[in-house]
């Protein structure tokens, strides 16, 4: 079970996720080689499905089988929000990161849909 988010780019970075038309791809190759330099522990031996296990959350990167992806969705377990890991997809890819849990972007400084999806998976496993 996990949390589900999705990186999105497109031209403005401001329009509600129903008016989003044509976002613009992420190059794979790029994407791993400038985000390796600040999260250096990432696992990219597969350049389709990277993985990052940190000691409160890991995060899984489903990058696809093309070398461009409209969108990169990342699965999210563990006890805690990865905000710092956000912080820095959100500075360098100049992207924003939808939250499937409540349809709404993640925006700095506000709650996003973490909090609840734990309670919900602490409830499911007996926690």
């Amino acid at each position: 079970m996990s949390w589900d988010v999705v990186l999105i780019k497109t031209k403005t970075n401001k329009e509600a996720i129903e008016d989003i038309k044509s976002p613009l791809p992420f190059d794979r190759e790029t994407f791993i080689k400038e985000i390796k330099k600040h999260v250096p522990d990432l696992n990219t031996e597969d350049k389709t499905w990277l993985l990052l296990n940190r000691e409160y959350y890991s995060v899984e990167f489903n990058m696809g089988k093309d070398k461009k992806a409209d969108c990169i969705m990342l699965h999210i377990r563990g006890s805690k929000e990865p905000e710092d890991l956000f912080e820095i997809i959100k500075g360098k890819f100049q992207c924003r990161i939808f939250d499937c849990s409540s349809g709404e972007f993640i925006e700095s400084g506000t709650e996003s849909a973490f909090g609840k999806w734990k309670e919900y998976r602490d409830k499911v496993i007996g926690k």
